[in-house]
């Protein structure tokens, strides 16, 4: 009779708790029917089936379970479910038929099976350790010796731009001073410039005047 157990619903999960029971005991299921509620760590989702057949329910609602384990049979289409006591029971006179017993074998108390059915609660195969979260990152060497070396080289470079940003801003402000400084001299070159040529046209007007007075003069 294939088994229903705890499953795995996230990376983190290590157990889950039982909230509903969305079939009951008994009824005929389909594959990829909701069967239970199960709350993990994170949320609470919801159980398909895998395979088809008749429920028989082992855990109970409120119940905490890690996984893997049982929480529910599924036995073939219309066959009634059966609890691990009834099976035991069940057992009991096929074993004492086997025998060459006539009579059939006494069966236990209802009570005793019970007890003795538990054990293959535990009988899946263990789950694998889990796995690391996707989130971890295997670093070699170490954290701290990369920590190590990459601290200096960090400061390092955030000195070296500190200083490269404090020479282009001296730079920059030679570059500015010297812009101004030589506006400020072609200004004075144009003015004095202006100066001369002015002075000049005057000296040559003057020795044009005395020289046309003069040749009047002779006349």
């Amino acid at each position: 009779m294939p088994e229903v157990v705890m499953p795995r619903l996230s990376d983190s999960m290590e157990e889950g708790t039982i909230l509903k029971w969305l079939k009951s005991d008994g009824d005929e299921i389909a594959r990829g029917d909701e069967l239970v509620e199960i709350e993990t760590d994170k949320a609470t989702m919801t159980y398909e089936a895998d395979t088809a057949g008749t429920l028989a329910i082992v855990a109970q609602e409120g119940d905490t379970l890690p996984i893997g384990e049982v929480i529910a049979r599924i036995g073939a289409a219309g066959e009634a479910p059966a609890s691990d006591g009834a099976a035991a029971e069940t057992q009991a006179p096929q074993q004492a038929e086997a025998s060459g017993n006539g009579a059939p074998a006494e069966t236990p108390a209802p009570s005793a099976p019970a007890a003795t059915a538990e054990p293959p609660a535990a009988s899946p195969a263990p789950e694998p350790a889990p796995a690391a979260p996707a989130a971890d990152v295997i670093i070699e060497p170490s954290a701290e010796e990369v920590l190590k070396l990459l601290l200096p080289k960090y400061l390092e470079i955030k000195v070296y731009s500190a200083i490269l940003e404090s020479l282009a801003s001296e730079f920059t402000a030679r570059r500015n001073a010297m812009k101004q400084a030589t506006d400020a001299a072609d200004d004075i070159i144009g003015a004095l410039r202006r100066q001369y040529n002015r002075a000049r046209q005057e000296s040559i007007t003057k020795e044009l005047l005395e020289v046309v007075s003069g040749a009047e003069a002779l006349k």
